[in-house]
């Protein structure tokens, strides 16, 4: 790439010694364009997926996650929403259902999820708490 655009990519990512720009370099611009910013509430129990879009979503995650649960005893999944978060309840469910045998669901913390058969549970001194799918 050459000409102007080049140019102005080489200077936003390059200070003036050659070496990659630092975050104090780069992150007023940044910072000011962040003001202002709101989360919007999501409204409970609603998903921006339509049902065609849930229901393949949902069979993607059961067949990964019932894989590594199958493979390892358990696995940890990412669940950054509360929609997220319901969907892969449901999925320990259907796991669940499915082989006859219980899937503990937990939140591990605000990101994640852990699935697990039983006797691959963790110690009840995590903190963590316990949702039985």
């Amino acid at each position: 790439m050459s000409g102007p655009a080049a140019g102005a990519r080489a200077g936003l990512w390059k200070n003036g010694r050659g070496r990659p720009a630092g975050l104090s370099e780069l992150g007023s611009a940044v910072i000011r364009d962040l003001h202002n910013v709101r989360t919007v509430p999501a409204e409970p129990g609603t998903t921006p997926l339509t049902p065609e879009e849930e229901r393949r979503t949902t069979a993607v995650f059961f067949a990964e996650i019932g894989t590594k649960v199958a493979e390892h005893g358990w696995t940890r999944f990412p669940a950054h929403t509360p929609e997220q978060r319901r969907r892969l309840l449901r999925v320990g469910e259907m796991l669940s259902e499915h082989w006859g045998t219980p899937v503990s669901v937990l939140a591990e913390d605000e990101c994640s999820m852990r699935f697990s058969l039983p006797g691959h549970e963790l110690p009840p001194s995590t903190g963590t708490a316990q949702h039985e799918r």
